[in-house]
């Protein structure tokens, strides 16, 4: 199924998820670019995405834009509303616990999922056993996102293909993909270009690989500042 740039949002993300949860046939979906999760642009930003912000920031949203009200929303009194926010991805999440069909999933350029809707995604993708493939790129799940996806694959032994390209994971989210890699032996093509990581944390994800994992975009150039 293609549903590729449709602007479902969190709203529609969930009510497609709902559906998933018992389909039995599906096998592959396409949520390219959906403006999935939080929108941070203020062009963007609809009389829902203001109410909420206003509601959770108070007057501080009418100074903050951008990785500025990312940041704030990171704070830890505010954290709990950020899962709020991503119903559709915390729906999609436990989706996955119970489909057994779906082998395909696209969420590549959902930029607004962040690391509350990656991690909600996650917490399915740990007990899910059918996906195969599944692509993240630009979806920007951070450290906390990156190792989120370090517990699913400790635990996930049937996805084969994951693409992360573009999602920040730092050093934090790489050592927790690195940990999950010394015991997953399941998945063969991993993409971490362009994830804010340093030589040393590549060397590890490669040290951690079984033999039959190919790591993209891991190459190791950038060393660490001592």
């Amino acid at each position: 199924m293609d549903l590729r740039g449709n602007d479902l949002h969190e709203e529609g993300l969930a009510a497609i998820s709902e559906g998933l949860a018992t389909n039995q046939s599906l096998t592959s979906l396409n949520l390219y670019d959906n403006h999935v999760g939080l929108v941070l642009d203020r062009n963007e930003q609809d009389d829902g995405d203001r109410a909420f912000y206003e509601r959770v920031l108070g007057d501080a949203y009418d100074d903050l834009e951008g990785a500025e009200l990312f940041s704030a929303l990171l704070s830890a009194p505010r954290r709990s509303a950020l899962v709020e926010k991503h119903p559709g991805s915390k729906a999609l999440g436990e989706a996955l616990k119970t489909n057994r069909t779906l082998k395909t999933l696209n969420l590549y350029s959902n930029q607004f999922m962040g690391c509350a809707g990656v991690t909600a995604l996650c917490e399915g993708l740990g007990e899910n056993k059918g996906l195969t493939e599944l692509d993240l790129g630009f979806c920007y799940g951070r450290e906390t996102g990156g190792m989120s996806l370090g517990e699913a694959l400790k635990k996930n032994r049937t996805l084969l293909t994951l693409d992360l390209t573009y999602n920040k994971v730092g050093s934090a989210g790489a050592a927790a993909l690195s940990e999950a890699l010394k015991t997953n032996r399941t998945l063969k093509t991993l993409n971490l270009t362009n994830n804010d990581t340093f030589k040393q944390d590549d060397d590890e994800l490669h040290k951690a690989a079984w033999e039959g994992l190919t790591i993209e975009g891991a190459e190791g150039h950038r060393p660490r500042s001592s």
